[in-house]
């Protein structure tokens, strides 16, 4: 059901606007973000229960100007994910007292529940690259699904047709033709990839006796995906080559970090750690070097993702 929001957006941008100009111009009273003039590429959106209930925030990729996009009382909003046009945000919300998958306007136009004619909790959606698709997680019967449907919510299928596993947290390939996603089929969780219209036979990349999980595929040209694993006690985000399934372990750090995300060029990794003693949104270049927080609060901060 489509739903008229009270505009949010717009505001947002404008403040978002007036920071660039002032750092443009010079302005260094966040010790954390770039330089005068140095671009700024995308904004973030992230998760945070700062005001009591999860909303969805956004920020610059430096930290600056943190504002608050759902103002939802009563409800947790959760897992952003942007439109590739910038103009939609996905997010779990369970305003209905179910956990489903909500597509808002960013410029307040409406909103609408795109999973509630399928039941079950809904979580983790991902647009497509070309946006005129959405994968997402469905729960229910005790197991775990990756489902996808069209933008506007019609076509729905379930793509992974786990058989008593949990399969989750997809993520598209930059040409629209895979979707990986984490799953349990082998014991512990790994990293899968499929053909987004299920034909074929899904494609194992990782391999550890740890947990391998939220894949985040790199925009550019498709070749890695960042993930998050277990595998040498605390949470790290490592990158796997798709191709030649080469490992590296970005963030090394011995508190744990999780959820990534990548910037539009390719070229930084957004993510959470918990090395503050508490959830808090970092980046890091996507070679694991210059991990520099973005959030400082006391509140959890979580579930970065880019606009692009």
């Amino acid at each position: 059901m489509l739903r008229p929001r009270r505009s949010l957006y717009p505001g947002v941008l404008l403040a978002l606007l007036t920071a660039a100009a002032f750092v443009g111009c010079g302005g260094d009273d966040d010790p954390a973000g770039p330089g005068p003039g140095q671009p700024l590429d995308g904004t973030i959106f992230f998760e945070t229960d700062r005001d009591g209930d999860y909303d969805i925030y956004v920020m610059f990729p430096d930290g600056s100007v943190q504002t608050n996009v759902t103002n939802a009382p009563n409800s947790d909003e959760r897992q952003p994910d942007v439109s590739p046009d910038g103009e939609k945000l996905l997010l779990t919300s369970d305003r209905d007292g179910n956990n489903d998958i909500w597509a808002l306007t960013l410029d307040g136009s409406g909103e609408v529940n795109l999973t509630d004619d399928v039941g079950g909790n809904n979580f983790t959606a991902a647009w497509s690259s070309d946006g005129t698709k959405i994968a997402w997680t469905r729960r229910a019967s005790g197991q775990s699904d990756v489902w996808v449907m069209n933008a506007d919510g019609s076509g729905k299928f379930n793509l992974t047709e786990s058989n008593g596993w949990d399969d989750e947290q997809p993520t598209w390939s930059p040409d629209g033709a895979k979707v990986a996603f984490q799953t349990d089929r082998d014991g512990n969780m790994e990293i899968y990839m499929i053909n987004w219209d299920g034909t074929g036979t899904p494609d194992r990349l990782t391999d550890n006796p740890g947990h391998d999980f939220a894949p985040s595929w790199s925009p550019v040209d498709g070749s890695r995906l960042a993930f998050s694993a277990d595998r040498s006690g605390p949470g790290e985000i490592w990158v796997i080559n798709v191709t030649t399934l080469t490992e590296a372990n970005l963030t090394n750090h011995p508190d744990s970090d999780f959820e990534s995300d990548w910037s539009p060029d390719g070229t930084r990794i957004a993510f959470t750690s918990l090395r503050d003693g508490d959830a808090e949104v970092y980046v890091m270049n996507a070679n694991g070097s210059s991990q520099t927080r973005l959030t400082f609060n006391v509140a959890e901060d979580g579930q970065a993702g880019w606009s692009r």
